[in-house]
């Protein structure tokens, strides 16, 4: 037996595979034999639009106003989940492999956070640590096009251009020769990620949707609402201070390069206000360009469960 409902892909539905239990691979298995011959082609963008609309769906009914937590226990519970665990199961006939580069961008920005709800919703228990979290990412994972992707894969493999963890010693996620390298989003990286991808913690930025569309426009705006934040761009002007969210430390070398300077990280977030027609980014982005010596430091991250009850 697996020692964990992880162990195996959480959108596989064969019961023998041990990873989902009998119960929960019977939700998947109801609807979900979808065939070319009744559906049409069942290629990526099809999935991904079907994908996108149940998405929406448990949003809208087990997310907090603001994005920021999930009613977990409900959403587990509830029909529009089991109806999100059928389509999700034909991840695995779909090759992203041909997307473009925003079609990659939205759509695995909403596997991502979608995959982790799914994961916090069915583990026996959440993870408690940190060192448990990092074991979580790399169980929680979806087989998609006959490959499997965990959350660390995704957000380090594929949208960081395959790019180490920031957790010490980790390596690249795919190595010479995996295929799923022909999925990756090509360089540069896009690191307005950070402020899209919702890792189940309190401190993560806020659940968001994302379609080819309109993924640039929210990235965009998910970057103005973050910095704007003072729990994660917090100005000290009588000590020349700027606090920042351990995200800009941890993945600094998006923001500014692997060289990146505290000046050049301030000059970055300063970029995400301009054009605002606001009060209160104007207003910070004068303070961040008034203050290139200033000394950066990083507050505390709270791990604990992004979970609401309402």
């Amino acid at each position: 037996m697996p020692s964990s409902i992880l162990d195996t892909p959480l959108n596989v539905k064969d019961p023998s595979a041990g990873g989902l239990g009998s119960k929960f691979v019977k939700k998947l298995g109801r609807g979900s034999e979808r065939t070319s011959s009744q559906n049409g082609e069942n290629d990526v963008l099809s999935v991904a639009k079907d994908l996108r609309s149940r998405i929406m769906t448990m949003y809208g009914m087990f997310l907090s106003e603001d994005g920021s937590s999930v009613n977990y226990a409900a959403l587990k519970k509830s029909p529009e989940f089991e109806d999100y665990c059928e389509v999700a199961a034909h991840l695995s006939e779909c090759d992203p492999s041909s997307m473009n580069r925003s079609e990659k961008l939205a759509f695995f920005l909403n596997v991502y956070n979608s995959l982790l709800i799914h994961a916090m919703a069915v583990v026996e228990k959440p993870p408690s640590s940190v060192l448990a979290r990092l074991v979580f990412y790399s169980s929680a994972k979806y087989s998609i096009g006959g490959l499997i992707y965990s959350l660390n894969d995704i957000e380090n493999g594929i949208l960081r251009g395959n790019r180490k963890p920031p957790a010490p010693l980790s390596p690249k996620p795919f190595k010479k020769g995996d295929p799923r390298l022909r999925v990756v989003v090509p360089d540069p990286v896009d690191e307005r990620i950070h402020f899209a991808l919702n890792c189940g913690a309190k401190s993560c930025p806020p659940i968001r949707f994302f379609t080819t569309e309109n993924v640039d426009i929210t990235l965009a705006n998910a970057a103005a609402s973050f910095v704007r934040d003072e729990s994660n761009v917090r100005i000290v002007e009588s000590e020349c201070v700027v606090e920042l969210s351990s995200i800009f430390d941890w993945y600094r070398v998006d923001f500014c390069g692997s060289s990146g300077s505290d000046s050049a990280l301030l000059q970055k977030i300063a970029q995400y206000l301009e054009g605002r027609d606001d009060r209160l980014s104007n207003e910070l982005r004068s303070k961040l360009l008034k203050m290139p010596n200033a000394k950066v430091r990083f507050a505390a991250y709270d791990w604990s469960l992004n979970e609401s009850e309402v």
